[in-house]
Parts: structure tokens; C-alpha cells; sequence
């Protein structure tokens, strides 16, 4: 039996953190289509979160179900964080128009800025460029 099949077997069972390994380890020989239901399964879960974004993003950026994976990024991992991100921007734009030096005062709206910000974890983030339709990464 091969590990995706495995994984689906044991999700069928309602085994939920053993479907969740085998789904992660299924990974390492997926199919586009098996990844995609391998990310959804163990991010719906409860699984590592970490490695649905992993996957989600790389989807992303080798042009696989591109709109659902950065409709599911955006829900998932920006849309929860953009109060305090929206927050940090206003906040430094009024420090930086107090700044002596800066000849510019006209700051970008925060929704109309180029780039977004999706939080991987509590001390990374990996851009998207709203213009380009990319990860930095990617």
C-alpha cells in the first residue's frame, strides 16, 4: 500500500494524527493533485501547520491550483494577522513622518501596498507580491 493511499485509509478511520505522518509522508513522492489533498487534510486537522504552507506555497509557485492554494494562504495565515500587521504599518508611518530627514510624508495606504506579508511561524514571513502574483521565493 502506497503512503497516500495509507493516509486516506487512516483518515477514513478517523485516525487523525496517524493520517496526518502518513499524509506528511506521503508528500515526498505526491502528485500535485495528492499534495493538494495531503496540505487541505493535515491543515483542516490540526496537523503541522508548517508544512501545509510549505506545500501550499510550492504549489503556489510551480503553478499548481494556484488560486485555491493562495485563497487557502490568505485565510489561513494572512486574513488572522492583518489587524496587528495593518496596525504596525500606521503606527511606523507616523513615527517616520515625525523623522526629521524623510523628505517624503505621502505613505501607501495599507491596503494598497504591493507587498503582503504571510506569517510562517512567530519570527518569519515570507512575501507575496501582490503585482507579480508571487512568493519571494517562488
Amino acid at each position: 500500500m502506497e503512503a497516500i493511499e495509507l493516509a486516506r485509509r487512516l483518515a477514513a478511520l478517523g485516525q487523525t494524527e496517524e493520517a496526518c505522518k502518513a499524509y506528511t509522508f506521503a508528500l515526498e513522492s505526491a502528485a500535485p493533485e495528492e499534495k493538494m489533498e495531503a496540505a487541505v487534510y493535515i491543515l483542516q486537522s490540526g496537523g503541522d501547520y508548517r508544512v501545509s504552507y510549505t506545500c501550499f506555497q510550492e504549489l503556489y509557485g510551480q503553478g499548481f491550483f494556484r488560486e485555491d492554494c493562495l485563497s487557502i494562504m490568505t485565510e489561513a495565515f494572512y486574513e488572522p494577522n492583518v489587524k496587528t500587521l495593518k496596525k504596525r504599518y500606521e503606527k511606523n508611518c507616523r513615527a517616520l513622518e515625525k523623522y526629521p530627514y524623510l523628505f517624503r510624508k505621502d505613505f501607501i495606504p495599507f491596503d494598497d501596498l504591493s507587498i503582503r506579508f504571510y506569517p510562517y511561524d512567530k519570527k518569519g514571513y515570507i512575501p507575496f507580491f501582490v503585482n507579480e502574483k508571487r512568493f519571494s521565493n517562488s
